[in-house]
């Protein structure tokens, strides 16, 4: 199949689902990959399902998503290893509580009712390995877990089976925008067209779109996950500690899962990532400081994945100001692989012109062009130019 309605340029989750709702809508539809489809954030991350903070521009993505979750084997044949656990976040102190009350009453004012807050007791119930200082928290308890490989594999069979093709160890060397579409140069295939291509290259987005004579603030980033050998049962949900940079995960198998955004090195040349141990150590502190069990446990392995970050960590969604055409779709900052399905969805219906049923405001690329703009005529001090989220 060398001339296509869509080529998506990234077998991520993101891609995959993209193109499996376009190709159920009877568009011809191709994946392309440089490596193979999961193979780096969508297949490797932590696996979680969460709405509890997210931020919220995200929510109706991710309340999307979620329902979507607990119905998956309707949408793609399985249930993509999807399990309810609920996610937790206690309080260290009475401060912090407020913060949690303050979160929890913003989100049921925009009419969303899943953050509910607990107390001591309950918490020590849910979570008794979180230290005994802790005061109380806040829970979202349809959240879950499920398995990156099992749901890449999921999308991908069920993408096939819509008609849709998969190419993979088929890396785009060159795309020629033209009055009819694209020609994309592959080392694999050849020469394939289509009316549109859509970035879905994670950590290769931005260097995809100078390629093609767009830019992207999309810098590579590697997320670390340490799993322990298998334990008793210790906690259901997702643990995680208001102010602190840590999540503690129990899968079934009894391993524990400990993550949370510390970084790894990354090789881009050779699309991988180094264990950085300066930052294991910081994690394996705040681990010790929150959670009674560090004492008890042995890490037995470390990966991480590489992703595409943008600077104010909120994904790039939407056409290119620049390649008409051009669709991008990345830069979900370590956080993209619960969205994924939502996503999917919405891309699916902008690119064949129709009304999506969550929008894109505040993800536009030209979100960046404005702050551009703001900071040349009015600069600002140097401790404020990374967060980006003052202008939008």
């Amino acid at each position: 199949m060398k001339k296509v309605d869509c080529i998506f340029i990234g077998g991520g989750l993101m891609g995959l689902a993209s193109a499996l709702f376009m190709a159920r809508d009877g568009k011809k539809v191709l994946v392309l990959d440089k490596d193979c489809t999961g193979k780096h954030a969508s297949g490797v991350n932590a696996g979680g399902v969460r709405s509890l903070k997210r931020d919220i521009a995200e929510l109706p993505y991710i309340h999307g998503a979620l329902a979507m979750w607990h119905n998956m084997e309707k949408i793609v044949g399985s249930d993509c290893g999807f399990y309810q656990t609920g996610y937790l976040i206690a309080a260290e102190d009475d401060q912090a509580m407020r913060e949690l009350e303050q979160r929890a009453a913003q989100t049921r004012e925009l009419g969303y009712d899943n953050e509910m807050l607990i107390g001591r007791d309950r918490l020590r119930e849910l979570a008794p390995i979180v230290r005994e200082h802790c005061v109380g928290g806040i829970m979202s308890v349809k959240d879950g877990h499920a398995s990156p490989a099992e749901t890449c594999r999921a999308f991908h069979a069920a993408l096939v089976g819509a008609g849709g093709v998969v190419h993979n160890h088929c890396e785009v060397v060159g795309i020629d925008p033209g009055e009819n579409g694209f020609c994309v140069h592959t080392t694999s295939q050849g020469k394939l067209y289509a009316e549109q291509v859509v970035n879905c290259a994670g950590a290769w987005a931005g260097k995809l779109a100078h390629m093609i004579g767009d830019t992207l603030p999309v810098e590579p980033v590697g997320a670390s996950v340490l799993v322990t050998a298998r334990m008793p049962r210790l906690l259901h949900p997702f643990v995680a500690v208001q102010g602190r940079k840590l999540w503690f995960n129990q899968a079934r198998n009894g391993t524990l899962l400990i993550c949370g955004g510390y970084l790894a090195d990354v090789d881009m040349e050779k699309g991988l990532t180094r264990m950085n141990f300066h930052e294991l150590q910081a994690c394996a502190k705040v681990a010790y400081d929150l959670f009674a069990v560090t004492d008890d446990i042995t890490i037995v392995r470390s990966w991480a994945g590489l992703d595409g970050e943008t600077p104010d960590h909120f994904p790039i969604i939407g056409y290119s100001n620049k390649v008409p055409g051009l669709f991008h779709v990345c830069g979900f900052s370590k956080h993209g692989f619960a969205l994924s399905p939502m996503v999917g969805q919405v891309v699916s219906a902008l690119l064949q012109g129709k009304k999506p049923e969550v929008g894109i405001a505040g993800f536009e690329v030209e979100r960046f062009d404005r702050v551009s703009d703001l900071v040349a005529s009015n600069p600002i001090p140097h401790e404020n130019c990374g967060n980006l989220s003052n202008y939008k």
